[in-house]
Parts: C-alpha cells; structure tokens; sequence
C-alpha cells in the first residue's frame, strides 16, 4: 500500500465536489488558528530534492507520505486518514503533569534507556500483562516515539542485504530505515474476501512462510493493526509464533501503540507472551498514542536485553535521552 501511493495518488485526481462526502466544516477562523500540524505553503511546488553530497544510502530512501499527508489534509482543510495524531486536545491531567515535573526541575539529561521512575511504572504495568518479571533496567528503552524505537531496532539489528518483512498495509518507518541500512523490505498483505469486520482481515500462515528465508531478519507485525483496525488474537498470534520459530535468527518486530484502543469486547493480545516469542520480540509502544500527546515523541520498547541493549544503544547515539519532564509526567 505504501509502495504503491495509492493514495497520495488519489489526492493527486481531482474530485467533483458534488461526489465528496459531506461533513461539518471548521469555522474559517479556527481552521486558520489550527496548530496541529502547520501546512507548508511550498508543498506543491517543491520537488524531491537529493543532494549530491548525500550519501548513497540516503539516496535509497523517500520522505515520509504520511507528512507529506498531513500537510495537504490541512492545507485543504481534508479528513486526514492518514498519520495518526488526534484532532482533540490531551487531557488536563496529563498537561498538569508535564508543567508540574518542569517545575520541579526534572530538565536535565536521564539515563538513556529511560528515567528511573517511568522505567519502574512500566516494569509494574507489563510485568502482568507479559506473565514474567520485566526489568526496568535491562528490558525497557525509553526513546524519542514509536517511530524512533522502530527506526533504532532497524539499524541495531539489520544489515545490507538483509530482508525485513512486514504486514500490509504498514507503517512506513520500517522501510525507510530498511532502505537506508541497505536492506530488501517484502510486504505479506492482510486478506479478505470481504470485510464486514476487521476480525475477517486474515493473515495467511503459508503466504508469511513463504516470504521468510534465513537472509529474514526482523517480521514487522502491527496490533491493534492501522488502518484496518484489526486486533490479532491470541490464537492468530501463536500461529505466527510457530511460522516464525522456524527461523533461528527471525526477530520480531510488534508494534503495538494502538493497546488501548480495543473495543467491542475484543482483548490486546502480545505476540511476546507465547511460549518461545518473549526472547526473539521487541514489543514497541507510545505514550504520545496513549495519551493523545504524539507531539511530546516519547515511546518505549520492551524486550529481552539482548534486543534492547543494541536499540537504546542507536537511540543513545542519535538523541541521548528523550526529554526528562516528559517521561516523569507519563510516570
């Protein structure tokens, strides 16, 4: 889905107004008050611009469609399908939080794999939900987003000429950084005849074995699945657990920043907690997800220390530390 721009191509095809989908507009004054993303003006007439002092790896990779998205959504006052940030403001408490930590001056470095006290409430919070005792000292990283966790597990863990492999539709944080360490990414797409619900998007095991090879690196999977809305369960999960556990040097990459939005009585499940997975998954979340805060870029891996420890390793290198005041307001 990503490959193929399907539809940055249909931003680009002109609509008759009287096909659109009517919906309430935004007052003129409010839309041009709005500061959830700011539009640049330039968009449309800038091109892709590649240095030639950039290195060749660069050269592989492409902006992000979904900035690319969000500008045109509010430059044309659009829906935006496509990057997932909230059109509502965070809650108070949280904001209250925040304002208190920098008062308290919690504004100076942490240690890079995450402040002490947002390790150790995240240790409390998964060490139930992954049925074993997490360490908040050598099986958490805290780093810059979800985005970053991802972009520091691929360059942790991936060389040239490696595959990554990855549920469509997805995310295209795992492709870029793919592409810039050198590496094939192949996409295994979800299937339905047809789709009543998100349950009736399916993963075929044979499609994924198929795919996967020794040169397989990482399996980027994402549940609670966006766009689809599809919530993996436990048996689903187990029998990728088994396809994967053919390949000994098969990591799994799970992104999981959508936890809490599960709903109609369905359960979040982690691919972490079938037998054999816990040591072979790094488990990424988002406080910006769970929060409605994506703009305070504070994400989190968990994982066995052997992953997690070459991760905060990238992240240390290319941002140190996430902000203090941040972590200490979503402890």
């Amino acid at each position: 889905l990503v490959q193929n721009r399907v539809a940055s191509d249909a931003v680009k095809n002109k609509r008759d107004a009287s096909q659109a989908p009517s919906r309430s507009r935004r007052p003129a004054a409010a839309r041009a008050a709005s500061t959830l993303f700011d539009a640049d003006p330039t968009l449309a007439a800038r091109s892709n611009v590649q240095s030639p002092l950039a290195s060749v790896r660069m050269g592989r990779t492409e902006p992000s469609v979904f900035a690319e998205f969000s500008e045109l959504s509010e430059k044309h006052n659009a829906v935006n399908l496509g990057q997932g940030f909230p059109d509502y403001p965070m809650p108070e408490f949280v904001k209250e939080a925040a304002i208190e930590a920098i008062r308290e001056d919690y504004n100076q470095y942490s240690r890079p794999a995450g402040h002490a006290r947002l390790v150790q409430t995240l240790a409390a919070r998964y060490t139930p939900r992954f049925g074993r005792d997490i360490n908040p000292y050598t099986e958490i990283g805290v780093v810059g987003g979800a985005t970053n966790a991802i972009f520091s597990a691929l360059v942790a863990l991936v060389d040239p000429d490696d595959e990554v492999v990855c549920v469509e539709p997805y995310f295209d944080a795992p492709k870029i950084a793919a592409d810039l360490m050198g590496a094939t990414t192949i996409g295994v797409p979800l299937r339905a005849d047809w789709a009543e619900t998100a349950s009736d998007w399916i993963l075929d095991l044979d499609e994924l074995d198929a795919a996967l090879n020794e040169r397989t690196k990482l399996l980027v999977l994402n549940t609670p699945h966006n766009p689809t809305g599809k919530v993996f369960s436990k048996a689903e999960l187990e029998g990728i657990a088994k396809v994967v556990q053919k390949y000994p040097k098969l990591v799994v990459l799970s992104d999981e920043v959508y936890e809490g939005m599960v709903f109609d009585g369905l359960e979040h499940q982690h691919i972490a907690t079938c037998d054999g997975m816990f040591e072979r998954t790094i488990s990424v979340f988002s406080v910006g997800k769970t929060f409605s805060a994506t703009g305070w870029r504070v994400g989190y891996a968990v994982g066995p220390e052997e992953l997690i420890a070459p991760l905060v390793r990238v992240h240390q290198a290319s941002n140190f530390a996430t902000p203090t005041p941040l972590q200490i307001a979503s402890a």
